[in-house]
Order: structure tokens, then C-alpha cells, then sequence
């Protein structure tokens, strides 16, 4: 086979196979040879049907598919041997005669596009924005009274407040204000006071004590029809027709009251000895903050980066005609609806796909299979607790993992993490960052885009 290269312009050109019938007749008869063992057709013994049968019925389908496979192949190995850097796939050239029912010479005409030349380079004189968060003490006040409120515990105590659990007995009133005689009645009721919006029912309870007998309109103060019925031990359609009054007679009175900053609690959180004072604390968790949004300042950096490298290429222009002609024969309906639809968001996100390659390979980065690995854990770990699960052992996420390493697209996911992650950060470590604390409302609203 004879294969010529032709450049029509900077962005498109032709390969021209001339096929001999020598390059394939030789595959073609042993294919229809092996038909001829395996087939079974009626009037003859399974392996004894006339070669001239077998060549009539099946000889064009066998002809094209091994004259695919020749092409496919030797056209791979011209593209490699002259290094030319093309777009996709050839696509068989719209001048081409298409019809294939001989056995003789052909000449096939394969239109390709060139990878277009694009600008990676980056060095300090490539500014690119790195903003953090500024952990001020109103945000370290807050943090420290979320935890000692998760540390806290339920009191009991003589008075209610609108935010205390009141417990006692619950009995249904009539119109009179008595109980009725076959009314519903429950021995050990709770009533959470912080989730009563209604204050008339806020108001019937203030400066009530253990003792104290509280009339108030019970589906006021729980108008969620399922709370009530669970409430009162009836069904929801019973709850649905509860209109009346309730006196509660209370017996209990618990109020939830947070932590204090004391060494058993900072023992308790962190482990002996590890904090030893408020103001270490106070540090700790201004150094988990700053961990725990550093994670956005990366993503919010490879996006500037992006945006970076994407103006450099700015000029950079691809064929459209060929990409969808080449989106077509590999049956993308996906990708073409976006490339017709939204030309220019498939136009950046094609040129960022060619310039992530052409820098993975140019920075030579790699990830080894341990790194996989170890990505494999963490995207699991991560997967698990959005589930719930939070206690696994280390062999069933052995398993899971393994089982994930298995998948090939699973690990095409992980390689591209892996490539991703290492491509930033040689990228962070490349450029000079231009380095902004924000405070935390502006720091939202560039995670946000608002900025």
C-alpha cells in the first residue's frame, strides 16, 4: 500500500491509499474461508457449502470490513512514522467513491486537520490571581461557639424560655377550657419551644415552671400535620381535624447549654494535651479555617489559570467543517449539539482539551499507580460519607477500590484527576502569584462568579 500526505492549508489537509489488491485478497479469501467452515446452510453439511456460495452471500461484507482494517492500520502507522499532528481521525474525503463490490486496486481519499499550533509557555512574567481567605476573629468567635454548642448538654432548670424542651402531660381541652371526657391524652409529651414560630403560644408559656399548668392551641404551635399526629399518637387524618386547645402540665424542663472552654473539653476535642488554652484553640482553628478554604482558593486558581492560558490561544482557529463531519462518524450527538448550538463554548472547551494534553506531555507528567490509588481512596471515602457511611473497614474500601481500579473509564477519571492536580501545581509553581486576602462575603461571591 502507497500512502501519500498532501497539506491543503494550516489547518486542513488530504492522505491519499492506494490500495493494491495484494494488501487485502489474501485476508479477504481466508475470511470467507473460515465463513465456509462455520456456516450451516440449508442443502448442504455444515462446513461443505460451495466456496462460490459463500463468497456470493457474504464476499462484500467481508471485503469492506477487511479493507477498514488494512486502511485503519496502515494509516495509523504513516501518521506515526510522519509524526503529523492531526485533529481526531481521518475522515474518509466526501469526493470519495464509496462503492466497494470488487476485488481490485482503489485509491481512497482521507481529508484530516492539523492540531493547531498553540502558546503553553509560562514563566514569572505570567501574573495569575491567588486569593485567600481573611480569617478575622468574628469568624473564629463563630467557629469556636459552634464547637463547644456541639460539646453541649441538656439541663434541667426551674423556668422556661423560648428556647427550652418542656416535657409533661398533654390533655385535650373543650370549648369551656375543660378536659374532655374522651378527649386525647398523652402521658410524657414533648414540646421543643425553639421551633414555635406562632407567639401567642410563645406567650402562653413565659415564666412558666416545673408545675405549671400551660393552655395553648396545640395546632398553632405544631402546624405540621405529621409532627402533630406523631405528638398526639394518632394518625395523620386524625390530626387533620384537631382544631382545640391543650394544656400541658409540666414536669420537666430541659435547656440545652453549650460547652465550656475548659482542658477536659480541649482534652475531650483534640486529645490531652494537644490544646492547653483558649487563645491555642482560637489558633487551632484559625489554622483548620485556612485549610478548609484553601481548597477553594486551588479551584478558584486553576479556573484563572485556565482563563489564562485560554487568552494566550485566543487567535488559535479550528476547521468546524471537519468536527462535524468527525463528530458525526463517531456518532457524538452530544458533542455536535454543543458545537452547533454554542460554537464558542465547544470552541474553548475543545482548544482547553488540546492545550491539557499538550502540556501533560510537555511538563512530563505522570501518575503513578500508587498515586491511583490513593485518588481511588479518597474519591471513594468522600462517595461513602455523602451516602452516610462513615465506618468502613480497611478491607472493604480495599475492595471497593480495587473493584474501581478494574473499570477502565473509572480509571481514566482518576489518571485525568491525578494529571490535573499535578499539571496546577507545576503551573502554581511556574507563574508568579499575585496574592489577595479577601474577606469572607467577598470571598463568596468569587467562588460564586459574582466577581
Amino acid at each position: 500500500m502507497n500512502i501519500t500526505h498532501h497539506t491543503i492549508d494550516s489547518t486542513r489537509g488530504q492522505l491519499k491509499a492506494e490500495v493494491t489488491k495484494a494488501d487485502y485478497a489474501e485476508k479477504v479469501n481466508n475470511t470467507l474461508k473460515d465463513y465456509q467452515r462455520k456456516m450451516h446452510i440449508d442443502g448442504f453439511r455444515k462446513g461443505k457449502t460451495p466456496f462460490g456460495i459463500i463468497k456470493k452471500m457474504y464476499g462484500k461484507t467481508v471485503l469492506v470490513e477487511e479493507l477498514q482494517k488494512v486502511l485503519s492500520h496502515e494509516l495509523l502507522e504513516f501518521i506515526k512514522d510522519q509524526q503529523l499532528h492531526i485533529l481526531g481521525d481521518p475522515i474518509l474525503s466526501e469526493e470519495q467513491d464509496k462503492d466497494l463490490d470488487k476485488e481490485e486496486d482503489y485509491e481512497f481519499l482521507y481529508d484530516i486537520a492539523y492540531i493547531p499550533e498553540m502558546d503553553t509557555r509560562l514563566d514569572e512574567e505570567d501574573h495569575i490571581p491567588f486569593y485567600t481567605l481573611r480569617i478575622d476573629d468574628e469568624m473564629i468567635d463563630q467557629e469556636l461557639s459552634t464547637i463547644l454548642a456541639r460539646g453541649g448538654e441538656l439541663v434541667s432548670v426551674e423556668e422556661v424560655t423560648d428556647a427550652d424542651l418542656v416535657k409533661g402531660k398533654l390533655v385535650e381541652l373543650d370549648a369551656g377550657g375543660t378536659e374532655k371526657e374522651e378527649g386525647l391524652n398523652v402521658e410524657n409529651a414533648s414540646l421543643l419551644l425553639s421551633r414555635i414560630t406562632d407567639e401567642t403560644v410563645l406567650a402562653a408559656f413565659a415564666g412558666a415552671t416545673i408545675g405549671s399548668r400551660v393552655v395553648f392551641n396545640l395546632p398553632r404551635a405544631c402546624p405540621n400535620k405529621t409532627d402533630l399526629a406523631a405528638m398526639l399518637e394518632v394518625n395523620k387524618e386524625e390530626a387533620e381535624g384537631i382544631t382545640s386547645d391543650f394544656a400541658l402540665t409540666i414536669d420537666d424542663i430541659r435547656r440545652y447549654v453549650p460547652a465550656q472552654p475548659t482542658q477536659e473539653f480541649f482534652d475531650k476535642v483534640y486529645g490531652e494535651g494537644v490544646v492547653n488554652s483558649v487563645e491555642e484553640c482560637r489558633e487551632r482553628i484559625r489554622e483548620e479555617l485556612r485549610v478548609q478554604f484553601l481548597g477553594y482558593s486551588h479551584s478558584r486558581f486553576r479556573r484563572d489559570a485556565r482563563e489564562k492560558i485560554l487568552e494566550k490561544n485566543k487567535q488559535v482557529t479550528l476547521p468546524e467543517d471537519f468536527l462535524k463531519r468527525w463528530l458525526v462518524a463517531r456518532g457524538n450527538k452530544e458533542a455536535l449539539e454543543i458545537l452547533e448550538k454554542e460554537p464558542a463554548l465547544y470552541r474553548e472547551e475543545f482548544i482547553w482539551h488540546l492545550l491539557r494534553e499538550k502540556m501533560v506531555k510537555e511538563y512530563q507528567i505522570q501518575v503513578t499507580d500508587e498515586e491511583l490509588k490513593e485518588i481511588a481512596i479518597s474519591v471513594a471515602s468522600d462517595h461513602l460519607q455523602q451516602l452516610g457511611v462513615y465506618r468502613l473497614s480497611p478491607g472493604q474500601l480495599e475492595d471497593i477500590v480495587r473493584r474501581w481500579l478494574a473499570n477502565e473509564e473509572k480509571m481514566r477519571d482518576f489518571q485525568m484527576k491525578g494529571e490535573d492536580y499535578k499539571l496546577f501545581r507545576y503551573i502554581k509553581d511556574k507563574v508568579t502569584l499575585d496574592e489577595q486576602e479577601l474577606p469572607l462575603e467577598d470571598f463568596k461571591a468569587l467562588l460564586e462568579n459574582r466577581k
